[in-house]
């Protein structure tokens, strides 16, 4: 046993100093709670009752966080996560079942508290004392917890504002006159490095000539003291597109306020430059066709009022602003077979829109220019300026050119000798009248040609021939006229096609008219011309074009057969035909 004593000694010894130990970190402990209770803005006890429910057992402020004296004791015997902002009450939960497993041990936390004078923050250090309550120390950071957010949002906004703004960085040191540019410059735009003098800065390929003497000057003017400097220029990047800049630089002094460094940045405005340059190209476009025009007139749409007006590419002021003045004095130039047309065409295009940018259409009409009417196009263009809607409306003479396409029409569809419809032209007009009559009304269509008319050629001659067909095809053209039109087929064909007639004995009455006038007409050899017609009508002999043409064609040598001279009209041919 003696041998074992000095062993019991040393484990004696141990346990004293551990005690010891444990005694210290205790006092020190509570000392450091201590100076912490004594610091805090707000204290609060907490019981763990049930369920993981924290009951608040006693409440202490310094600086008013709970408020006075009633509503520190209406807190007493509450469950603490009712005071905890919603958002903070999983980790708060969290810290305290920590601080339940390690008693004696602290944890800091931040957590916003619900004050009666509103949400503030809190920095805590919560720990669980020997009495089995939960002490919450406390101190109010609201004001940094703000000054750090309006920090972070004001970071924030920054990175974003300079990420949109696309700016480029350089710096231009006064003493060596050396430019250096920042690293987006250099990978960006069409530079051969990243650090010049200036006068190789300035005649760097990238920059336009035009640009650079502008740009030497802000330099020259940074180097004499100015405190900035603002301007443009033009540089071309790595791909060869042109980019708008604009520029400004400040001054950097020393302490005798001499200028050293110039900072200057470069804004990239090549949208709105390109926006710029076409919008002047439409302006100036609007200002030649209104030279170019006999009249023109500029409208807001979206306030309705007329805002310019022009007549002969002078300008001149409106009578009244409202757009029933143009609607007036487009009545009083325009030809009254067209005043409908127009105002409704206005209405519709003008008096009516408010949107579709870039709109453009025309129309072409007669108008009342010194005296006499001349053929013109009005043209209207939608276009947007400053936030409303505006039309440009034009009025040019195009009387030469309209006059000639009238001329190329008429002699594209008129036969070349009669001056009549040709038979192109015949038949297109027949198709579509046969087409688009009403049900209730009856179309008909005559075939006719000049009985004997190779006699005639030979006994007269061609010249002859051709005179008695043109003076015939005025006749066919006299009296079809009410009802429709006439036209040459060829040789001495013709065809007559009238429309939305009541009854078929208004054809036959033309018919009759037509033969009257063409036994009046004589040969040079002392004949007169006799002619033969057939008729079809739809719709009783057919619905179509070339049905009623067959049956006209029949029913006229149906007259032939029955001694010339006459008409014989489809229905009669069946009905003699049945009777034989």
């Amino acid at each position: 046993m003696p041998e074992l004593a000095p062993y019991w000694f040393s484990i004696v010894v141990l346990g004293v100093i551990v005690i010891i130990l444990l005694i210290r970190s205790k006092i020190y402990r509570d000392r450091f709670m201590f100076s912490v209770e004594k610091l805090t803005d707000a204290s609060i006890k907490l019981q763990n009752t049930a369920d993981e429910v924290y009951t608040v057992v006693a409440v202490d402020s310094c600086s008013g966080v709970f408020g006075d004296a009633e509503q520190k004791k209406a807190m007493l015997g509450k469950n603490f996560l009712d005071y905890v902002a919603a958002e903070d009450h999983v980790r708060m939960l969290t810290v305290i079942s920590r601080v339940e497993k390690a008693p004696g041990d602290s944890v800091d936390v931040h957590f916003r508290f619900m004050s009666p004078s509103g949400k503030i923050w809190l920095l805590s250090k919560i720990a669980l004392r020997e009495d089995g309550c939960i002490y919450c120390f406390g101190q109010n950071v609201t004001r940094l917890k703000k000054s750090e957010e309006d920090l972070r949002v004001s970071q924030e906004k920054f990175r974003l504002a300079t990420g949109h703004m696309t700016e480029l960085f350089f710096e231009f040191d006064i003493a060596t006159k050396r430019v250096k540019l920042g690293e987006n410059v250099k990978s960006e735009m069409r530079f051969s490095k990243s650090e010049f003098d200036l006068d190789e800065f300035i005649n760097e390929e990238g920059i336009f000539e035009e640009d650079r003497k502008p740009l030497r000057d802000m330099f020259e003017r940074m180097s004499c003291g100015e405190n900035s400097a603002n301007g443009s220029m033009r540089i071309k990047d790595v791909h060869g597109n042109v980019n708008y800049f604009k520029v400004a630089m400040t001054n950097i002094y020393d302490s005798l306020a001499l200028p050293v460094l110039a900072v200057g940045t470069a804004l990239n405005i090549t949208a709105e430059k390109e926006n710029e340059i076409k919008a002047e190209k439409e302006r100036a476009h609007r200002e030649s066709l209104m030279k170019q025009s006999l009249a023109a007139y500029i409208i807001n749409l979206t306030e309705r009022q007329i805002m310019a007006a022009y007549v002969d590419g002078r300008s001149i002021s409106p009578t009244e602003t409202g757009l029933d003045f143009l609607v007036r004095e487009c009545e009083r130039v325009i030809h009254e077979e067209e005043i409908d047309k127009m105002r409704e065409w206005l209405n519709d295009v003008i008096l009516n829109r408010k949107e579709d940018r870039g709109f453009i259409t025309s129309y072409d009409y007669r108008r009342l220019v010194d005296g006499k009417y001349i053929w013109c196009n009005c043209s209207v263009s939608v276009y947007d300026e400053d936030d409303d809607k505006f039309a440009l409306i034009c009025v040019r003479d195009i009387n030469a050119r309209k006059l000639e396409e009238q001329a190329l029409q008429y002699r594209a569809e008129r036969d070349p000798l009669t001056g009549i419809f040709n038979r192109s032209s015949i038949v297109n007009y027949a198709a579509d009248k046969i087409a688009s009559a009403p049900e209730d009304k009856i179309t008909a269509v005559f075939c006719m040609d000049i009985d004997d008319f190779k006699k005639i050629n030979d006994r007269n001659g061609h010249a002859e021939g051709d005179r008695l067909l043109t003076e015939l095809a005025g006749v066919f053209a006299l009296y079809s006229k009410p009802y429709g039109e006439a036209g040459r087929i060829g040789g001495d064909e013709f065809m007559c096609v009238l429309t939305e007639l009541s009854s078929k004995e208004t054809a036959f009455d033309v018919a009759d008219l037509f033969i009257s006038a063409a036994s009046k007409l004589t040969a040079a050899d002392g004949n007169n011309v006799r002619i033969s017609i057939g008729i079809g009508f739809a719709p009783d002999d057919g619905d179509s074009f070339a049905v009623l043409y067959k049956c006209a064609d029949e029913a006229l040598y149906e007259a032939k057969a029955r001694g010339k001279n006459r008409y014989v009209s489809y229905e009669e041919k069946k009905e003699s035909e049945n009777a034989k």
